[in-house]
């Protein structure tokens, strides 16, 4: 079942850097990467501006949605980059981790 689900993970990263070539994105794609490639320090005082100009933005990531408190209805969400960061490999770092909430009535 992993092993379908990464299958499945990399299939959704393709159709998204296809959907991202043409011009079908409704927001601009930020790789995961991108948001985790600086070492977390308390108080995020080392969050590289890039990402600091990231707030209030509308973004498209792609990665693996753990729900919160819910399993139908998900009103809000954390999102990994991976299966792999969740419960089957190493725990993700705070700053690689983005908690999602859906606007009101949206699920």
């Amino acid at each position: 079942a992993a092993a379908r689900g990464a299958e499945a993970m990399l299939a959704a990263e393709r159709r998204v850097a296809t959907m991202a070539a043409e011009g079908r994105l409704p927001a601009r794609l930020v790789p995961f990467a991108s948001l985790s490639a600086w070492e977390y320090t308390d108080g995020l005082t080392g969050m590289p501006e890039s990402v600091r100009g990231l707030a209030d933005t509308d973004v498209t990531l792609v990665g693996f949605m753990l729900p919160i408190d819910e399993v139908e209805n998900v009103t809000q969400f954390l999102l990994v980059e991976s299966l792999w960061s969740c419960c089957y490999g190493t725990p993700p770092d705070l700053h690689q981790v983005v908690r999602c909430v859906m606007s009101a009535g949206q699920t």
